[in-house]
């Protein structure tokens, strides 16, 4: 028990300074956008010899316009600290287009026709109406920190103490799966509990895992909100992208973890099979 209580305040360690460092990204790019869109906004008024064009800038509007760059380089800057978070970051936000495109396939191969219905309503329900900052925040960034400390950091922790690894593993992906309470998005988010698990065992570290949920997290939100704005040579250049990149930075982080010390047989009673 005392082990348990040492390793969440362990986490909650990491995860406090990793936060701030974040906060502190945050504050870094906002002065460099909000000076940008300042000199973009008031430069022509200057220009055309107005004293007072930088002074009447609202500030609020300011704050406004520059929010959605400052989050997603703060996000990118934090992660770009340890490369490697940053790859799982891409690799989670490349698997999005995939996971779609095999959802799409079934939905017109008529499998599961009531499931994926269910599915699309419950997305549609979730996203529609929703403002679209507090989605970024919420969904992207909050929710993958809470499930990867519960499902991979304590769930997780406690199969692999009494069960082998690769029963551990699988179970916990179960698990993460069903909390979905939804066949179709149970079903990819059992393939991805496997993922964020490897990723957890290779690395040591639940930066890997969440980094990886984030970025999963962050594109479904942007795709859903720019969908229907995105051409059709955009999403053709997106879908390329991201099948050439989720598995490239998923083998480059099996490459990368190669050599790093992994659970052992004493620690798990077995090895990952």
């Amino acid at each position: 028990m005392k082990e348990n209580i040492k390793k969440f305040f362990k986490v909650l360690i990491y995860l406090i300074v990793f936060s701030s460092l974040y906060l502190i990204m945050q504050i870094t790019v906002t002065f460099p956008y909000a000076f940008f869109y300042m000199f973009f906004k008031a430069g022509a008024k200057s220009m055309s010899g107005d004293p007072n064009a930088f002074l009447s800038v609202n500030p609020q509007e300011i704050m406004q316009s520059v929010l959605m760059p400052v989050l997603l380089s703060a996000i990118i800057m934090t992660f770009g600290i340890a490369s490697l978070a940053l790859i799982s970051f891409v690799a989670g936000f490349s698997l999005q287009i995939p996971i779609g495109d095999i959802i799409s396939f079934v939905e017109k191969a008529r499998i599961m026709p009531d499931a994926i219905q269910k599915y699309s309503e419950m997305m549609e329900s979730i996203m529609s109406g929703q403002n679209f900052i507090l989605e970024i925040l919420l969904t992207g960034i909050l929710v993958p920190i809470i499930e990867e400390i519960m499902y991979r950091g304590l769930v997780f922790d406690q199969l692999r103490k009494n069960l082998p690894l690769s029963l551990a593993l699988i179970f916990q992906a179960l698990i993460f799966g069903l909390i979905h309470l939804n066949m179709v998005q149970g079903t990819y988010a059992f393939m991805i509990g496997i993922l964020l698990g490897v990723a957890l065992i290779r690395s040591r570290s639940i930066i890997l895992p969440i980094a990886i949920h984030m970025g999963t997290n962050l594109s479904g939100v942007i795709l859903s909100k720019f969908q229907n704005e995105i051409g059709n040579t955009a999403e053709m250049i997106m879908r390329i992208s991201s099948y050439v990149l989720a598995p490239v930075c998923i083998v480059l982080i099996f490459i990368i973890t190669i050599n790093k010390p992994h659970i052992t047989k004493n620690k798990t009673n077995n090895a990952l099979e």
